[in-house]
């Protein structure tokens, strides 16, 4: 809706490369004219964060210079990992050049709501801002917030969101759903004590973790990247690769055997997240994890080698817009025939959901290789491919 609504402003949208499927589903409908700036990448674990404020400011830069100034900008914060840029200066640089600002706050419904959380985007500076409440904030799947900010463009944004909304919303609206994103409001507000308890047992789950050798916290690096101005207490990121298993098997093996889900894995990491207002047994969950770590039978375990992550491709060359792929004439090739053709859809590792080809993009043997690869793991999925292990891919016809 956040895409329906900012196409009143222009067609040319700057955007963060790792934001969800959503926003590439959004691109397509609003038939946007995308750009796209890399995020900062933590290569050892295969993870994206960021964009930084100095990437921003040359992003729009380049464009201006090249005669076509962007109309709004679409941001992540915080991100899967539940790491937090630094918004206000985002919104500032946006705002000096005339553009608002779209921050996807999709992990984030929680902030603002406790002085140990980090701010909500909005109040930062952020023109809208989108929040999965369902993620963290206790409401039912399948609902979320659209926010709109107080700044310098409101006036213009409020008549073109409810335009985008009337287009997008059910006449048959599910009272069930927004009964549940009103108690998740409510609760929010008014559950500053429980949150706080959901804080300090985050907290007593990472002293677990750090007195253990076999694991370690990703918290501790994070000043390498730039980008990274706070965290989420309620993310909890754990480095298993000194323990030699893939943390898409740990990530299975601990919701089959111990019955506790982790959100989501890399492979060498695995992502606990915490509900505000949820308080967790670390020592049941530390128990598992060592249960877990001594259950596999990997050549790495055995070894002592430490697990490597799985490269993130770059990206292919935009050569269509996605809108002008995704409605061409298109044929279903072998994936090696593939190769070098202009993708027809959106392609997206799951998790987390980030598009790793867009329909318009040339593509290439790195994100063909990365895709399989993902698709070929216990809990490996690929959205929009055409088959589950990606032994075939959509491309333009004659492209």
């Amino acid at each position: 809706m956040a895409t329906l609504a900012v196409r009143g402003l222009g067609t040319r949208i700057l955007a963060q490369r790792n934001a969800h499927s959503s926003l590439s589903d959004g691109i397509i409908l609003a038939g946007l004219e995308p750009r796209f700036m890399l995020p900062s990448i933590d290569h050892e674990h295969g993870i994206s964060h960021g964009v930084h404020p100095v990437t921003l400011a040359n992003a729009l830069k380049e464009a201006e210079e090249q005669g076509a100034p962007v109309h709004s900008i679409y941001l992540v914060s915080p991100s899967y990992f539940g790491t937090v840029a630094d918004i206000r200066q985002l919104a500032d640089i946006a705002h000096d050049h005339g553009v608002p600002l779209i921050v996807d706050c999709a992990w984030g419904a929680h902030f603002g709501f406790h002085p140990d959380l980090p701010e909500t985007p909005t109040r930062l500076g952020a023109d809208l801002m989108v929040t999965s409440n369902h993620k963290l904030g206790g409401s039912l799947s399948q609902s979320a917030m659209l926010h709109l900010g107080e700044g310098e463009f409101a006036d213009v944004l409020e008549p073109l969101v409810d335009r985008a909304f009337s287009m997008t919303a059910s006449t048959s609206p599910s009272s069930l759903l927004l009964g549940s994103l009103d108690i998740s409001r409510h609760s929010l507000e008014t559950g500053t004590e429980q949150i706080g308890r959901s804080i300090d047992s985050a907290r007593r789950l990472r002293e677990a973790i750090e007195h253990d050798p076999r694991f370690s916290l990703l918290d501790s690096g994070y000043s390498q990247f730039a980008d990274i101005v706070a965290l989420d207490p309620l993310h909890v990121v754990i480095d298993i690769s000194c323990t030699g298993q893939d943390g898409n098997w740990v990530k299975s093996h601990m919701n089959d055997v111990h019955g506790i889900g982790f959100e989501m894995a890399t492979d060498n990491t695995v992502v606990a997240i915490l509900g505000a207002g949820q308080v967790i047994d670390h020592d049941l969950i530390l128990a598992a994890l060592n249960e877990t770590a001594d259950a596999g039978t990997t050549e790495a375990a055995a070894s002592g080698r430490r697990v490597e992550a799985l490269p993130l491709p770059v990206p292919g060359t935009l050569k269509m817009l996605p809108r002008d792929a995704y409605f061409a004439d298109t044929e279903v090739v072998s994936w090696q025939d593939s190769i070098g053709r202009i993708a027809a859809s959106a392609l997206a590792a799951y998790p987390p959901g980030v598009p790793n080809m867009l329909p318009g993009e040339l593509i290439t043997t790195e994100v063909i290789d990365y895709l399989r690869a993902v698709a070929a793991t216990p809990d490996g999925y690929v959205r929009g491919a055409p088959d589950p292990l990606v032994d075939t891919v959509r491309v333009i016809t004659g492209g």
